[in-house]
C-alpha cells in the first residue's frame, strides 16, 4: 500500500473523534462531559504515536 493511499485513512482516524465530540457538545442541554473527556483522552494519548509512526515511515506500508 502506498503512502498516498494510507494518508486518507490516518486523516479519517483523526477526523472521526473530533466530529463525535462536536456532536456531543452541540446541544448544551444534552452535553455529555464524560463521553467528551473519554474521547479526547483516547485521541490525545494516540495522536503522538500516530504522528511518530507517520514521520518514520519509509513511504510504503507492507
Amino acid at each position: 500500500m502506498t503512502w498516498a493511499a494510507v494518508m486518507p485513512m490516518f486523516a479519517a482516524l483523526l477526523d472521526r473523534p473530533v466530529a463525535r465530540i462536536g456532536e456531543l457538545a452541540a446541544d448544551g442541554r444534552r452535553f455529555d462531559r464524560q463521553a467528551i473527556a473519554e474521547i479526547a483522552d483516547v485521541w490525545d494519548n494516540n495522536t503522538f504515536p500516530l504522528f511518530s509512526t507517520v514521520a518514520q515511515s519509509p513511504g510504503v506500508v507492507a
